[in-house]
Parts: structure tokens; C-alpha cells; sequence
């Protein structure tokens, strides 16, 4: 066990000085990468479709901060594609109180991938789905596994 709990051979990049939430994540996530784009996907996501990966990163985002789904009527800022030094300006907004993640991608000109678009590569939206309690983990590894096999 490494520091505070996690594994020894997980690197956590974290700010305590920042305020908390997903901004704050995505800053100091973005501060740690050595690519001029990197994906920020939550932990708590566990079916997030390949191929809509794909057809972000295919996206021309010139001068975008970001490539960003919509999905159900709302942004989703994750998963998505981002510029690694757009964490200056996220730091900025942030700095100005900003503290909301999809503002601060709407205050900087994100490219939004329509819902259209996302459908035709996850239909059933699962790149969306959040798991926030053991038992939403329960529920889907179940699902997942489908129902019993009956031997004859």
C-alpha cells in the first residue's frame, strides 16, 4: 500500500489547494500528460465504447480546448478528447471561481459531438453510465454475465 491507501504502483495526481471536483481533476490530470491530447475518462465509467473514442479523436478540433458527447439532452464532459494546454485556461477560469466542468468547457468553445452522432456508435449510451455504489457494480457484473447456464 502506497500513501493514503492506494496501491503502491498508482500514481495519484491530486491538488488539495484547488477547490474539489471534476475540474480540479481534469487540471491536474492534464498537468501530468506528456501528449498534446489526452482522454479523461471517470473512474466510475466502466463501458465506455471504443469506437466513440475513435470517432472523437477523428473529429477536427482545431483551436478546440476539447471534443466533448452529447448524450441525453445534456454535455458530457466525460469521456473526452482534450488539449493538454488548455489546463492553463481551465486554471484561469478556475482561479476566477469558476467550478463548474462543463461551464468552463462552454466558457472555452468545446467542440460538442451531437447526439446523433455518439447513437450511431454506442446506442444504448453505456459510455454514460456512472456505477456510484458497490451495488450498481453488483447489478451490471450480473447483467453482464447474463442469466445462469442450465446444463442438460
Amino acid at each position: 500500500q502506497g500513501a493514503e491507501g492506494w496501491p503502491a504502483d498508482l500514481v495519484v495526481h491530486d491538488d488539495p489547494e484547488l477547490p474539489a471536483g471534476p475540474l480540479r481533476g481534469v487540471i491536474r490530470g492534464l498537468a501530468a500528460c506528456r501528449t498534446e491530447r489526452a482522454w479523461v475518462v471517470a473512474c466510475d465509467q466502466p463501458l465506455v465504447n471504443t469506437d466513440l473514442l475513435r470517432h472523437l479523436a477523428a473529429v477536427d478540433a482545431s483551436g478546440s480546448p476539447a471534443v466533448i458527447p452529447a448524450w441525453a439532452g445534456r454535455l458530457q464532459p466525460l469521456p473526452g478528447l482534450y488539449r493538454t494546454d488548455a489546463r492553463t485556461a481551465f486554471t484561469a477560469l478556475q482561479a476566477a471561481g469558476e467550478h463548474s466542468l462543463i461551464d468552463a468547457l462552454k466558457a472555452l468553445g468545446a467542440l460538442i459531438v451531437d447526439e446523433g452522432a455518439c447513437l450511431s456508435f454506442d446506442p444504448s449510451g453505456e459510455s454514460f453510465l456512472n456505477l456510484n455504489r458497490p451495488g450498481q457494480l453488483a447489478a451490471l457484473s450480473a447483467h453482464l454475465a447474463g442469466p445462469p447456464r442450465v446444463e442438460s
